[in-house]
């Protein structure tokens, strides 16, 4: 497989085929080799393993002792975990003043301030709508129907889902400085005013502070609450995780999936909707 994508990238002028070609086969051969090695990133506390840097579409060569792997990934994960963000009760039980606060280095922030700034928000429209859009699961489609007046047909909105990826993903990771010439995040503070005083509040002394919250919160749930829970409950179900992603055989799909589920509305008060697919 991997060959002929380097055949093809050779012929289209991509550059650097054979070095990509090695790249993607390193975490392959390491699978192949019964290689376990692994470490967690100090700065986010995400898991990295060679199944979690393998190429996606690598995965239809992977089983699990004969058995179909399948995973469950959270639909619209970058604005599910950032709602703990946007509710002063989450944002603490969650650890984030703490996590915040590491981030920030000495001398310490005053964590009442930022508190008090989520607890003045969290009713206003727009995080409301934040929130809602959120938990309906459809999060990209539907804020693409905000930016354009509810007038787009169905293939329209699939067709700007990519769009408007990047306008969230500025608002998440973009410095604040760049509003002056990033269109995108315009358009978020436009549609979402008080999130976006909210994510700059947090992006305002290091604007890479914000995703490495979101990335510490999401390795926090799932690797020590929710596949602790699993392992505790059921020690024989194979568990595998590719950050926001949990994985597993075809025949614990089921029980993973509530596992999930439960822990996430315990921690972030609702269970979002979840994508499940099958490696093949």
């Amino acid at each position: 497989y991997l060959q002929n994508l380097t055949t093809a990238e050779k012929e289209s002028g991509n550059p650097y085929p054979v070095q990509k070609f090695n790249f993607r086969l390193l975490p392959a051969l390491k699978i192949s080799l019964n290689d376990i090695s692994f470490f967690v990133d100090n700065t986010s506390g995400r898991l990295h393993t060679p199944l979690a840097h393998l190429k996606s579409e690598l995965r239809q060569f992977i089983s699990y002792e004969g058995e179909t792997l399948v995973s469950i990934d959270i639909v619209n994960s970058q604005p599910f975990f950032a709602t703990a963000l946007l509710d002063d009760t989450l944002f603490i039980n969650n650890g984030m003043d703490i996590s915040y606060n590491s981030y920030l280095g000495s001398p310490p922030y005053n964590p009442i301030m930022v508190v008090d700034l989520i607890k003045s928000k969290k009713e206003c429209n727009d995080v409301r709508c934040f929130n809602e859009i959120v938990r309906n699961g459809t999060f990209y489609e539907e804020f693409a129907q905000l930016i354009s007046n509810n007038e787009l047909s169905e293939q329209e909105i699939l067709e700007k889902r990519s769009e408007v990826k990047k306008i969230v993903f500025s608002a998440f990771f973009s410095p604040n400085q760049s509003i002056s010439y990033n269109e995108e995040l315009r358009v978020f503070k436009k549609t979402f005013p008080n999130v976006y005083d909210i994510f700059s509040h947090f992006k305002r002394v290091d604007h890479t502070i914000l995703a490495k919250m979101l990335q510490r919160l999401e390795s926090q749930t799932i690797l020590h609450k929710v596949c602790k829970r699993i392992s505790l409950e059921n020690p024989n179900v194979p568990i595998f995780t590719i950050h926001d992603s949990i994985v597993t055989t075809s025949n614990n799909v089921e029980f993973v999936n509530k596992v999930f589920s439960d822990v996430l509305k315990e921690n972030l008060g609702y269970s979002p909707e979840f994508e499940i697919k099958e490696w093949k």
